[in-house]
């Protein structure tokens, strides 16, 4: 099937608008509780590196993002970039997910020459929290992304910690590539400061990326959660992608795990 090139611009042009129109009207929004956020590299994050939380039982997340973190744009102005997660918590301290990840035209044969596709990677990941408890409220998770499928070109295992004191949240792992397109090569680090229950700002250092971000929460009922993220590439000089935007909505089947609070999202954690 043959689409032009015009068709592919009005399409993108298309997303951004409805990008900016989500993002003005929650801006505009006021609200309590928030969820933690769902990196577009497949598991629960700080922005687009892990933290040591996982999804409760029977919490789902829905992500979308404008970006690739493991890769720069190939081909600019054709098709699509970005990627597209679904997370599940499958049991206490247990969250699997399935990641799609593309750039390029989504409609050609990527095994013809005059394709310009460059990525559709669909895989699997998970992440599981260790049923143990460490001084100033440390946890500690290890993960697996980019398995399964025909396409993995960002596979990787990583373990990270976990720390909370008050309103922030420091994270410290290590990671490594199975392919070599992986992010999580080496250390990694993050913070997450808890402005306010509907905001949160993060910083993060991982490889050559650093990134400040900012992400917005609004809950639509007790159990439904729609969010936004926002971050910017900072330091040196990086093919990989100055902006990047994220929206998310996420459902608790146990309403005992909806986000009442940052702690729901710690399946150890007590309630009340």
């Amino acid at each position: 099937m043959l689409v032009s090139q015009s068709s592919f611009k009005w399409r993108q042009a298309n997303w951004r608008h409805i990008q900016i129109l989500y993002g003005w009207f929650f801006f505009l929004c006021l609200a309590p509780a928030a969820w933690a956020q769902w990196a577009p590299t497949g598991y629960t994050g700080t922005i687009n590196t892990p933290t040591a939380d996982v999804l409760p039982l029977g919490g789902v997340s829905f992500g979308l993002s404008d970006n690739i973190p493991e890769s720069k744009r190939v081909y600019p102005g054709t098709g699509y970039f970005g990627s597209t997660g679904l997370g599940l918590g499958v049991l206490p301290g247990l969250e699997l997910s399935t990641r799609l990840a593309y750039d390029g035209d989504p409609d050609c044969d990527q095994r013809l020459r005059n394709c310009h596709a460059q990525s559709r990677d669909l895989s699997v990941g998970g992440k599981y929290r260790l049923p143990i408890d460490l001084p100033l409220q440390g946890r500690v998770a290890l993960g697996f992304s980019d398995y399964g499928g025909s396409a993995t070109q960002f596979r990787q295992n990583y373990g990270v910690w976990t720390s909370t004191w008050r309103d922030l949240d420091l994270s410290l792992g290590w990671g490594h590539i199975v392919k070599r397109n992986a992010l999580l090569n080496g250390p990694f680090a993050s913070a997450t400061w808890r402005v306010s229950d509907q905001w949160r700002l993060s910083y993060e250092s991982v490889r050559e990326q650093k990134r400040a971000g900012v992400l917005w929460s609004y809950p639509l009922t007790p159990a439904w959660q729609w969010s936004m993220g926002y971050s910017r590439r900072l330091g040196a000089n990086s093919p990989r992608q100055l902006h990047q935007m994220q929206l998310q909505l996420s459902y608790a089947f146990d309403r005992d795990s909806a986000p009442a609070r940052v702690a729901a999202f710690s399946p150890y954690a007590p309630s009340g």
